[in-house]
């Protein structure tokens, strides 16, 4: 969901955010064949200040990106809301990584989703995680990038592994044979292995930003759990 690669681009908070750039900036360094797919945010995180009195304000951190993006000419679109959403494919230059890839809203009514990183009610954070994870897989096959393993690091991408369930199912795969043959090609890691860190939404909630076949039929699996992310 962030990506720390320098002050300049100021697409991150914090530790999760370092700790990808580091990943890219690493794997860019050895010649590692890994590509980043994240979110373009115009106001990654806010500036704080503190008056002579000892009060803290906060100030959006607005800068122009335009020198670290490099237009790929490429879109994907997602279904949000029960209506197609197009998404821009911009790709990050001048930082010497492993490729990284962001989406962003082609029309500026759109782009409030993805104004502020981390912001928004609760609604929009799932349509930001359907953004980074069923756009970032359709973004990948647009741009002619064959992968053997997706990478989700907390659980932010997790509508990427529900878009991969779905091509499995659209292939005649049973939803326990598209389920194990989609763990092969996933690892899943986090840093913070606590309730207070991790998002919880409810299936309603989820199919009614944005469905999906794979969605649907985990939802009425045998076993009767109800996912969530």
């Amino acid at each position: 969901m962030e990506y720390g690669l320098g002050d300049e681009l100021p697409l991150y908070a914090g530790g999760l955010g370092i700790l990808a750039g580091d990943h890219l900036k690493a794997a860019g360094g050895l010649g590692v064949p890994l590509t980043g797919i994240g979110i373009l945010w115009r106001a990654g995180y806010s500036r704080q200040s503190v008056s002579t009195f000892g009060g803290l304000s906060d100030s959006e951190d607005a800068r122009d990106l335009s020198p670290y993006l490099e237009d790929t000419g490429r879109s994907v679109a997602v279904r949000l809301w029960n209506r197609e959403v197009p998404l821009k494919i911009h790709r990050v230059i001048g930082f010497g990584t492993a490729p990284l890839y962001l989406l962003e809203p082609t029309d500026e009514s759109d782009r409030f989703l993805t104004r502020r990183l981390y912001g928004g009610p609760e609604d929009h954070r799932v349509a930001q995680e359907v953004i980074l994870g069923v756009g970032g897989m359709r973004a990948l096959d647009t741009l002619g990038i064959k992968t053997e393993v997706h990478h989700f690091n907390e659980g932010h991408a997790v509508f990427g592994g529900l878009e991969l369930l779905t091509r499995e199912m659209a292939r005649g795969l049973p939803f326990e044979d598209a389920r194990r043959a989609v763990r092969e090609r996933v690892v899943f890691t986090t840093h913070t292995p606590v309730e207070a860190g991790n998002e919880t939404h409810s299936p309603d909630l989820l199919l009614a930003v944005g469905p999906t076949s794979a969605f649907r039929a985990s939802s009425s699996c045998a076993s009767g759990a109800s996912p969530s992310t």
